[in-house]
């Protein structure tokens, strides 16, 4: 969960990994010349595949998506695992429409590579029978990647940082394309 507070001075309360909270606090102090992309991933339906398929398979997934990002994404990247599903992607003065597409290249080729995790039967039927958090028995799509891409800009307004990424996190869960939003 990275959070900045908005109170009275939005960057003093950072919580999160110590490294993100930098990239992101540095980002908001040189929004006036530098543009700053922040890319939040999270697995859509790990819960459940982890129950099926055990751990092992699950820090499986965790590792192949860890080194798509570290082979997609350019070398001048900032990219940390933000802890279980989550992951987070830094990045200074490149093109919107770049980020959106290999963000988009990114969530395909892992939802193409995860599908060997899978038994046959899974693949073909395109989902898994497994319990959701209220404990009911239903099907769950096969893993997937969700992203929300949120742009730091000279005319950003860091007071809405918290509001936006959270809209963001949420609406990309929804949604197979990367989600884009400007602070």
């Amino acid at each position: 969960n990275i959070e900045i507070a908005t109170n009275q001075n939005p960057l003093t309360k950072l919580s999160g990994n110590n490294q993100i909270e930098k990239f992101i606090e540095n980002a908001l102090k040189t929004k006036k010349e530098t543009t700053t992309h922040i890319i939040y991933f999270d697995f859509n339906n790990f819960k459940p595949f982890n129950d099926i398929y055990g751990f092992r398979l699950g820090d499986r997934a965790i590792l192949i998506f860890s080194e798509l990002l570290q082979k997609r994404y350019p070398k001048d990247s900032f990219i940390a695992h933000i802890g279980g599903d989550d992951f987070f992607v830094g990045l200074r003065n490149h093109n919107n429409d770049e980020i959106l597409d290999l963000t988009s290249k990114v969530q395909i080729e892992f939802k193409d590579s995860v599908q060997n995790l899978y038994t046959n039967e899974d693949k073909e039927n395109g989902y898994i029978f497994a319990k959701d958090r209220f404990n009911i028995e239903r099907n769950f799509d096969l893993l997937s990647v969700s992203s929300a891409i949120i742009e730091i800009n000279k005319e950003s307004d860091i007071t809405n940082f918290n509001s936006i990424l959270n809209k963001a996190k949420k609406t990309s869960k929804e949604s197979q394309r990367p989600i884009y939003s400007i602070l």
